[in-house]
């Protein structure tokens, strides 16, 4: 019932006023995110964490660590979004079986179900993707309104979507497989090559635009990518991989040894006006794959039998 579409998930959050203060005021901006090698290394998470208290769907962990969230379209003083460790200062600790918690405040949807919708369309499809419902926010008793609460992707997800969790686990922002976008990708596991080997295996194959699906499709899991593909532009999805080099996740299963996407940050799915244009492609594989007489026809099939199912 956690994550259920239909239940609405009841947060409040205790924090000391100054702490919540500096946390709320706290932001990115393209000026700090881009001055410089900006794309030398991941881009930073210097969000400050705080201790709090957490009471969710009445079950109380009084020791829990809070911070601000978000990269820079989607910041908020007066309703930032959100994450918790609930392990942060007491290992182990966990609530309803995880120990990290997202809410998103949707600043960029009116509707405040966007989000949800494109991440039910994923999993609809097969496709492992992040659960999603919504959560009724107070902070101090201060009534902070509705998030949407996502699932993260972290080792609970990968045993739930792929039977285990010991492979390698990096996120993508403004990353791609080609030199000037490769060392902004982030490791997020320990398990995962901290040299980034795996991506430049890929990036190699990728290099002069000549590669074959034979070759891509030993590093990559290209029926996954072309259903992940259409899926990102059958709900706009115009700020994730392939329209932005943004917000995703990839795992590379150690069942297979291949490379799966995962998505992320749909808060701007289902924009009228990117619904109604043509979906801009930036993605070395998108194209690449595309332009692949076999590939071009693979995804079309693809494309009919998602929006017949």
């Amino acid at each position: 019932t956690y994550f259920d579409p239909e239940h609405v998930v009841q947060v409040e959050i205790t924090v000391d006023e100054e702490d919540w203060d500096l946390l709320r005021n706290e932001s990115r901006t393209f000026f700090s995110e881009f001055m410089g090698d900006c794309m030398a290394q991941p881009f930073s998470n210097d969000y400050t964490t705080v201790p709090a208290s957490v009471s969710i769907d009445g079950q109380v962990q009084p020791t829990v660590g809070i911070r601000k969230k978000g990269f820079i379209g989607s910041q908020s003083t007066e309703k930032p979004s959100l994450k918790i460790n609930i392990d942060e200062y007491i290992v182990g600790a966990e609530l309803f079986g995880v120990d990290n918690v997202t809410f998103n405040n949707a600043v960029q949807d009116p509707s405040l179900i966007r989000q949800c919708m494109a991440y039910g369309v994923f999993a609809k499809a097969g496709y492992p993707a992040p659960r999603c419902n919504f959560a009724h926010v107070w902070v101090n008793d201060n009534d902070l309104g509705i998030y949407a609460h996502v699932e993260p992707i972290k080792r609970s997800f990968l045993r739930d979507r792929f039977g285990n969790d010991d492979g390698d686990l990096y996120e993508g922002t403004l990353s791609d497989f080609r030199s000037q976008y490769m060392r902004t990708f982030a490791v997020k596991n320990l398990e995962t090559d901290a040299s980034l080997q795996p991506l430049i295996e890929l990036m190699a194959v990728l290099e002069g635009g000549e590669a074959t699906l034979t070759e891509i499709g030993e590093i990559l899991d290209i029926d996954m990518f072309l259903t992940f593909r259409a899926l990102e532009s059958i709900t706009g999805h115009w700020d994730g991989y392939n329209g932005n080099l943004n917000n995703y996740f990839l795992y590379r299963d150690p069942s297979t040894n291949k490379f799966v996407f995962i998505p992320w940050g749909l808060d701007d799915t289902f924009d009228p006006e990117a619904l109604d244009s043509p979906p801009f492609v930036a993605s070395v594989l998108a194209h690449t794959i595309l332009q692949d007489a076999e590939g071009a026809e693979r995804f079309e099939r693809r494309v009919i039998e998602l929006f017949d199912t």
